[in-house]
């Protein structure tokens, strides 16, 4: 089935188009005592198209994200503390962003949107603590390495195409380590 949508730049764009992922998550846990245990999970998923890749990219074909999620912990309980440690990786493909390229032509800035992934090892660590009867304490860390795999992107500065490679680089308003 076709249909137009009118787009940030108001015109109309004809879509037709048909997505098709599967998602699923396998997981696992073994308790070798009443306290503690190990577990460990695997997800792959994705994130369909939404309305605004429609509008930041009327006239492309939309891209499907697709995201692996594998992770593995330990866990120990008793009257005390509960706690949890994690060892993660992540991985995002086609991860959309935004970069404005300047026309010194027109003088206008045209927005372009670009794809890249990302890959993120890391251990997470939370837990409460229960000194008495009458509160309790949390704690949460997140120490990680964010990083992009594939940004570059080409770019014109005094008239000559100049290509910027941000592979590797960390990810943006991504910490490195986060604790609460």
């Amino acid at each position: 089935w076709s249909s137009d949508i009118l787009t940030g730049n108001g015109q109309y764009a004809s879509y037709d188009h048909a997505f098709h992922k599967l998602g699923w998550t396998l997981g696992a846990n073994y308790q070798f005592t009443d306290h503690q245990g190990l577990f460990a999970r695997y997800t792959s998923t994705f994130r369909l198209p939404n309305l605004s890749t429609y509008i930041t990219t009327p006239t492309a074909v939309p891209v499907t994200q697709t995201m692996v999620l594998p992770e593995i912990g330990y866990k120990f309980a008793n009257r005390y503390i509960e706690m949890y440690e994690t060892f993660f990786y992540t991985r995002y493909n086609n991860v959309g962003f935004s970069n404005y390229v300047f026309n010194p032509n027109t003088g206008a800035s045209t927005a372009e949107t670009g794809y890249a992934d990302t890959e993120t090892y890391g251990l997470e660590l939370e837990g409460t603590i229960y000194p008495s009867k009458l509160f309790d304490v949390q704690y949460s860390a997140t120490l990680q390495d964010p990083r992009y795999k594939g940004l570059r992107y080409t770019t014109i500065t005094a008239g000559e195409p100049v290509l910027l490679d941000y592979d590797d680089d960390q990810l943006i308003r991504v910490p490195r380590k986060s604790l609460r």
